[in-house]
């Protein structure tokens, strides 16, 4: 800052953003620790990813070498803003359905073949229930024997 003087105004905002990403830091790694108790890396589940990420590049390759040519790859940073501009909205617009299919299929009175959440299916007592005692979903009482 002394060396130019016309960035003065500069050091506070600065100063301030520094302290506040530093606190946001620490406490964010006391949320969310590097390394949490208790955690075990499985040095074969890092191995099986890694191998996966690698057949997975490769398959990438040897699909874009049996299905297309570098017209493919000259063409795909063509359509690079295309895609930057439509994939949000894609992936806002899928994750809404899949949350209403979710909403739609966890519904109450989904559950069973009765409809009632229960396992109860049409003119059968609940199956879920013991004999003698009331289901707790559809408030049948099961007949004993």
């Amino acid at each position: 800052m002394l060396f130019l003087p016309f960035l003065w105004w500069l050091t506070v905002p600065l100063l301030v953003g520094y302290q506040l990403a530093r606190t946001a830091r620490r406490m964010a790694r006391r949320v969310y620790p590097v390394h949490p108790e208790g955690h075990v890396e499985d040095p074969e589940v890092l191995r099986v990813q890694r191998v996966r990420a690698w057949v997975a590049l490769a398959m990438s390759g040897v699909l874009v070498a049996v299905f297309g040519g570098w017209q493919d790859v000259a063409e795909a940073q063509e359509q690079f803003l295309l895609r930057l501009l439509f994939a949000p909205w894609l992936a806002l617009l899928s994750a809404a359905v899949v949350v209403a299919l979710l909403f739609w299929v966890a519904r109450p009175g989904r559950g069973g073949p009765c409809g009632r959440g229960c396992g109860r299916s049409a003119g059968r007592p609940c199956a879920t229930s013991v004999p003698g005692r009331w289901c707790r979903c559809c408030s049948q009482r099961r007949p004993r024997g």
